[in-house]
Order: C-alpha cells, then sequence, then structure tokens
C-alpha cells in the first residue's frame, strides 16, 4: 500500500471540522436513491407549516402549527458556503497566479479548481436543507408507544433506569437526497401551552443553527480539500512520487491549502497551517519518529495504525517543507518542484540532494527519524 496513494485521505481527515454530526461524503452513488419519509406513530398525525414538519397528537395540532410558523433561528454562522462563492470573483486571479508561480503550471489551468471543484460543491451546500420531522410528545406517551411495540432506530428505552434514549446524530448528504430525519421535541405533562411552545420552537431553530455551523465548517473544509486534490492532480499524480518521496507532496499540498484557502474562508493563514501541523503530546506515532526516507509499508501495519502513521507523516513532511520555504525563500517552492521534474529521483535521497542542489536547503535531518 503506498502512501502517496492515500495522502489525500490524511490530509482530509487532518482538516478541522466542528461539528460532531455531520459528514459530506464526496462520491455520488452510480443510481439515485429514493429518500424515505418518516412515518406517523400510531395516533399520531403530521404538521406542517412552511418546511417545518412535526408528529403530534391531533389534539395539539393548533399548538403544534403555529410554533413551527414561529421558528426563528437567531444563532447563525457569518461564513456559510454563499459567502466564500461570494469571494471568488476578486480572489480568483489572485489565488490563480499564486499557485500558478508557486507550482509552475499555467494560471488558465486553475480555473478547473473553482469551476470543476470549489463551486460545483458549495452550490450543493448552499442548497443542503436537511428534512426533518419533530416528535413532540411527553415522555410517559413516549414510553406508551415502546410498550406498544412502537420501535425507531433512533429512540430507546432503558426500561430499568426509566430513561428515553434519543440518538442526535445526523449523516448529511449532498450527493443524493436525504432521508427525513427525526428528531425528539419533548415536553413535561404539566407544561402550559406557552412552556411546550417554547420547547418545540427551541429545538427546531437549535437544529437549524447547528446545521448551518456544521455546514458552514464543511463549506471551509471542501474549500481547503479541493486546493489540495487540485495540487495533487495537476503536479504530483504525473510524478508517481515513491514513498520516500511523498514528502515532497504532503507538504506542498497542506502548506499551500492553508495558504490559498483564507482568501476565501477568511481567517490567518499560519493558524490555519498550525491547526493542520498540531500534534498531541501523546500522539503515537509522533512526527519526531517518522523517517520520511525509510517509510514502512502501510500494508504491514494493523488498520488502526495507519491512520495515526499517515497524519504523523503529514505533520513531518509539512514541517520540513516548511523549513525549505524559510531557508530557500518562496522561490524554493517553484525551484524544487522544477528540479524533479527535469531529472527525477530515483529515490528518497536522491529527490533531497536534487532539491538541495536546486534550493541550497538540505532537509535531510529534517526528514530523518529524530528519536
Amino acid at each position: 500500500m503506498k502512501l502517496s496513494r492515500i495522502i489525500l485521505i490524511g490530509f482530509c481527515l487532518a482538516l478541522p471540522v466542528v461539528s460532531h454530526a455531520a459528514d459530506t461524503p464526496t462520491t455520488a452513488p452510480t443510481t439515485q436513491r429514493v429518500p424515505k419519509t418518516e412515518t406517523a406513530p400510531p395516533g399520531f398525525i403530521r404538521v406542517t407549516a412552511g418546511r417545518y414538519s412535526a408528529f403530534c397528537l391531533p389534539i395539539d395540532e393548533v399548538w403544534v402549527k403555529q410554533s413551527l410558523t414561529e421558528v426563528k433561528p437567531d444563532h447563525m454562522p457569518t461564513t456559510r458556503p454563499s459567502d466564500i462563492m461570494a469571494k471568488i470573483p476578486d480572489q480568483r486571479d489572485a489565488i490563480a497566479k499564486g499557485l500558478a508561480a508557486d507550482l509552475g503550471i499555467e494560471p488558465a489551468k486553475v480555473a478547473s479548481l473553482f469551476d470543476d471543484q470549489i463551486i460545483p460543491q458549495l452550490t450543493k451546500l448552499e442548497n443542503l436543507h436537511p428534512p426533518v420531522v419533530y416528535l413532540v410528545a411527553t415522555k410517559p406517551k413516549l414510553v406508551a408507544l415502546i410498550n406498544a411495540d412502537w420501535t425507531h432506530p433512533r429512540i430507546s428505552y432503558n426500561r430499568l433506569m426509566d430513561q428515553i434514549r434519543f440518538d442526535d446524530r445526523i449523516t448529511y448528504s449532498i450527493d443524493y437526497p436525504m432521508d427525513e430525519i427525526l428528531m425528539l421535541a419533548a415536553y413535561e405533562a404539566t407544561d402550559d401551552l406557552a412552556t411546550r411552545s417554547k420547547k418545540l420552537r427551541e429545538a427546531a431553530e437549535k437544529f437549524e443553527s447547528e446545521s448551518a455551523y456544521s455546514i458552514a465548517a464543511r463549506g471551509r473544509v471542501v474549500t481547503q480539500i479541493a486546493i489540495a486534490q487540485f495540487i495533487e492532480k495537476e503536479v504530483f499524480a504525473p510524478m508517481k512520487l515513491r514513498d520516500d518521496q511523498s514528502w515532497l507532496q504532503l507538504g506542498t499540498t497542506t502548506d499551500l491549502a492553508a495558504k490559498y484557502a483564507p482568501l476565501l474562508i477568511g481567517g490567518d493563514a499560519q493558524q490555519l497551517l498550525s491547526d493542520l501541523i498540531y500534534e498531541r503530546p501523546n500522539a503515537e506515532p509522533s512526527a519526531a519518529s517518522i523517517d520520511m526516507l525509510n517509510l514502512p509499508d502501510l500494508g504491514q501495519l494493523l488498520p488502526q495504525y495507519r491512520q495515526p502513521y499517515i497524519n504523523a507523516a503529514r505533520r513531518k513532511s509539512t514541517l520540513a517543507f516548511m523549513k525549505l520555504i524559510e531557508k530557500g525563500g518562496p522561490d524554493a517552492i517553484h525551484k524544487a518542484l522544477e528540479a524533479v521534474r527535469k531529472n527525477p529521483p530515483k529515490d528518497g535521497p536522491g529527490m533531497v540532494a536534487l532539491i538541495t542542489g536546486a534550493t541550497g536547503v538540505d532537509l535531510t535531518q529534517d526528514l530523518r527519524n529524530k528519536r
């Protein structure tokens, strides 16, 4: 198993995502699936107001419908996918010229980064509205439903502890229609009408806000990944690097994604790069323990150790790449890549020697095991 073939897997997983619930698959299925719609529990009816729906008892229909019309989430992200897309016209030329200069390619080639990757994916995210239906009920009513053999995969009941448990994890998708999601909006039997209405509104507003933040976070991640994938495809795929040469790909994709993504997603490039190479004190393996010029076959590692190893290799490679820029100047990227293109080295030490000759920076000790 070659490290160079799965570099972007490690890169993608290393990117910070603030949502614990959202996951956006990047590969669409070959056939269009039909989304599933939730079925109301026995004795409940569906109530719809605008784009909000709920299951409730018939006696609660009026107040539930009124409450759904009053849902107005106020805690929303400041940088949504649409905000990123709005920056593209102003930043497109700067990013294209910057990547072209760094990578030694024609600026026109960068058009595919925007037109085929970033814009289509951000458009899907911006148009993503997870279909939700709220189950409005008291705990005793839920227990009665379960005791009457009603079941739902998101709801469980611990009879010994008399506890209702609800699984609120959600898998978002931009590549196929999402199934309708059941969410719980519970209230107490002793609650007055105003309190019941408030709890339903708050449940819907909380979901709307969390979904917006998850989608916004995914939009930022998608932008970074698209830049890394573009660099991998345009620059490194033709090189067919060996594993002991993969540090150049790992370092370049990580560093340049952190350099150019903030022009669209906001934030500080140095802080983003720091986030990408952050290593926990107890990380195992650590970046220092990796020898990028003498890598093991990942196929020989146990599955649970492969991703941590890839992440450590990426951190080590990025730190070495940062030193290349620090010591050799901004032109060192272009010089290094041009040297490798013109005279493909046979192995890892050969690549280091070639880059040393082109840039004057020797990274041997930065790439070796420091333990």
